[in-house]
């Protein structure tokens, strides 16, 4: 403390995030978590009050959120949309959410869904209604390890385009710069995306 200006936590056990990340931010510091920000919702809030109650600065995403096949779904008439992943239960940073997280910020950065009523579908899927500009469901699959990244989507008209997201070379570029810059003093996610998408992962996880 006070010796450093920035922060950034590279665990992959989102349950540890808040206690790693909380002290930093009560000492005004600007915070960038990695995926997952957190399992829990309430460990999200308490991240994000800590930061606003010192004058310090959190955010967290997943680097898929910026891959170039995610950006083509944005803007798209889209009346049905599944993102999917692989997940791996047995993994030893709180089972799904290590890789269940990029399912769900895909999804969210194509649709906010803000105010999203969540139905349990079949195991491990989660459907989700979005109220805007009509009622749009969107499923998001966990799949086992090995498994694609893949968005598919239904439009307006009957059409349906899908694409795998691939995890290669430089896929994480896009991520770092918008890392640095954040720590430099740029804005970060708004505030109810980071606790969309640690609500939509706990629901994965129960």
């Amino acid at each position: 403390m006070g010796k450093v200006d920035v922060a950034v936590i590279t665990t992959r056990d989102g349950r540890d995030h808040a206690r790693q990340a909380l002290p930093l931010l009560e000492a005004g510091m600007r915070v960038f978590v990695d995926k997952p920000f957190a399992t829990r919702v309430d460990d999200a809030l308490a991240m994000l009050t800590m930061a606003q109650r010192s004058g310090g600065a959190v955010t967290s995403f997943s680097a898929l959120r910026f891959a170039p096949e995610v950006a083509q779904f944005k803007g798209l008439p889209i009346t049905a949309l599944e993102a999917s992943g692989p997940a791996d239960p047995s993994s030893p940073n709180a089972g799904l959410a290590f890789y269940g997280c990029h399912v769900v910020e895909m999804a969210l950065e194509i649709l906010p869904m803000e105010g999203a009523v969540v139905e349990r579908a079949d195991e491990p899927a989660v459907r989700v209604l979005r109220v805007a500009d009509g009622a749009v469901p969107v499923t998001l699959k966990l799949l086992e390890p090995g498994s694609p990244f893949r968005l598919e989507a239904e439009l307006e008209g009957g059409g349906r385009v899908s694409t795998d997201v691939p995890v290669g070379p430089g896929y994480f570029d896009v991520a770092a710069e918008r890392i640095l810059s954040f720590l430099q003093g740029a804005d970060g996610l708004p505030s109810h995306e980071l606790v969309a998408s640690v609500q939509l992962l706990a629901h994965l996880l129960e």
